[in-house]
């Protein structure tokens, strides 16, 4: 399970009331085997091939994950405290343009209740200080999104805002629409992979 601390991203520190949140097993769990399938196949820079398996993976188990374009920024404790004038801080601002193939944003999933970013380790700056070996995972809604939310790890202090984009060209990306046998193969990889979690612990449709 994770562990973190949930407020408004206006704010320059925690909320004093923030809620500690506890991640559910099986969508920690879903989201981890989606991204090692989807790096078996693809390179790190790939949250729109990690956000279609996860949506097939999803769709397999009889559950709905929305794609979301938002830019996104990752911050050390000092970065944040001092706006960014001082301190490390890594993110994708999200212009929206596609050059070369490839999309200038970032895309995640809401799945029910969470916020599923499944490539959030292309952030991993261990340096630095940020430490995000994985996909990270926390509750939210489209019109949190949409207003943006900042996420501090009650361990680090590292800060990890989201903010939704008014933006559709990720849609016309080649990640997005080509028809890729490594999709598939990543999205069996991981449906395989889960079979093995306790009964349990899987989701109820």
């Amino acid at each position: 399970m994770g562990r973190a601390r949930v407020h408004r991203a206006g704010a320059s520190r925690p909320a004093r009331k923030a809620r500690i949140v506890l991640i559910d097993q099986w969508v920690q769990r879903y989201a981890t085997e989606v991204r090692a399938a989807v790096r078996a196949y693809h390179r790190v820079d790939s949250c729109i091939e990690s956000t279609r398996v996860g949506i097939e993976v999803a769709r397999y188990y009889g559950r709905h994950v929305t794609p979301v374009p938002t830019a996104v920024g990752y911050f050390t404790a000092e970065a944040w405290a001092a706006r960014g004038r001082s301190g490390y801080s890594v993110g994708v601002t999200g212009s929206g343009r596609i050059t070369a193939g490839a999309w200038d944003g970032h895309l995640i999933g809401l799945l029910d209740r969470w916020l599923v970013d499944f490539a959030a380790d292309l952030m991993h700056r261990p340096a630095r200080g940020i430490h995000v070996p994985g996909p990270f995972i926390v509750p939210g809604t489209a019109d949190q999104l949409a207003e943006g939310v900042a996420i501090t790890d009650t361990t680090t202090g590292v800060v990890r805002t989201y903010r939704a984009m008014p933006d559709t060209t990720w849609r016309t990306a080649p990640a997005w629409r080509r028809r890729s046998p490594a999709i598939r193969a990543a999205a069996a990889q991981a449906i395989r992979a889960l079979q093995t979690v306790p009964q349990e612990v899987r989701p109820r449709c």
